[in-house]
Parts: C-alpha cells; sequence; structure tokens
C-alpha cells in the first residue's frame, strides 16, 4: 500500500473524503470494485517500486487478490487511434490493463475490440489481459492465452 503522502495515492478513502478532486483512475478502481466483479485495487508504493529516474514511469494499482500490477487509461476521444495509442501506453507499464471508454461517446463494441486486437497484433507489446470498460455498465476483455 502507498503510504499517506505519496502522490500515486489514487484509491484510498481519506483521500476522497478529504474533498481532493477526483482522478480518472479512482473511476476505474470503483468500476471494479462494484458488486458483482468485487476487484480490490491498492495503491502502487512509488517509493518502493524499484523505478527510478527521468522517464519511468510505475502502473497506477496492484490488484489484491491476484499480486499483478494494472495500469489504467481513460480514453475521451472516440477514435481507433485513441485506443490504440492507449493501449500501447498501457503496455509499457503493465502487462494487466483497464481501458475506461465511458466518456468516448460513440464507441462501440466492435470499434473497441477492432482497435484493440490490432494494436495488441502489432505492437509486441507483452500484454496478459485488458478489460476495456463501455458504456451502460458493458464491457469485453482481451487474454492472451
Amino acid at each position: 500500500m502507498a503510504p499517506p503522502g505519496d502522490p500515486y495515492r489514487h484509491f484510498d478513502q481519506d483521500r476522497k473524503t478529504a474533498g481532493k478532486p477526483g482522478r480518472p483512475e479512482e473511476a476505474i478502481a470503483d468500476w471494479l470494485k462494484a458488486p458483482g466483479r468485487d476487484v480490490s485495487v491498492r495503491s502502487v508504493d512509488a517509493r518502493n517500486a524499484g523505478i527510478q529516474g527521468p522517464g519511468w514511469t510505475i502502473p497506477d494499482g496492484v490488484i489484491d487478490a491476484a499480486g499483478v500490477t494494472v495500469e489504467f487509461k481513460t480514453i475521451e476521444t472516440p477514435s481507433i487511434r485513441a485506443i490504440r495509442d492507449s493501449v500501447a501506453q498501457l503496455g509499457r507499464q503493465s502487462p494487466y490493463g483497464v481501458l475506461d471508454l465511458r466518456k468516448a461517446v460513440g464507441v462501440s463494441r466492435d470499434l473497441a475490440r477492432s482497435a484493440l486486437v490490432r494494436e495488441v497484433g502489432t505492437s509486441g507489446l507483452r500484454l496478459a489481459q485488458i478489460v476495456v470498460v463501455l458504456g451502460d455498465d458493458e464491457h469485453l476483455e482481451w487474454r492472451n492465452e
């Protein structure tokens, strides 16, 4: 768990009740925690992540039950390019990711799947699983099996 004062402590209740502005990562973590999914996410401890130096990035969280890191991306532009760019970015931070397309009005399930599969197939990234959150509480999953 990220200690108090860590800037990457996204998912902690005390941060939300302190009136701090919400972050896109919090909306994704809340979606994962919803009944029926019940996935608990902890913030990454940035100081002990073993990643140092300019240009290095760390994943957004750790999924408690699996003990794996996960990266969250929120997309607001309804385009194939935005989805592909986000998949590439998250793939450089963690093999597990969640893309939130709820703000990208007009993105269909087929468009999201097409962009995701195309980027995964051409990028050479070592991805294990990506969940894409669509509107109306729908989602799709891709797994490297």
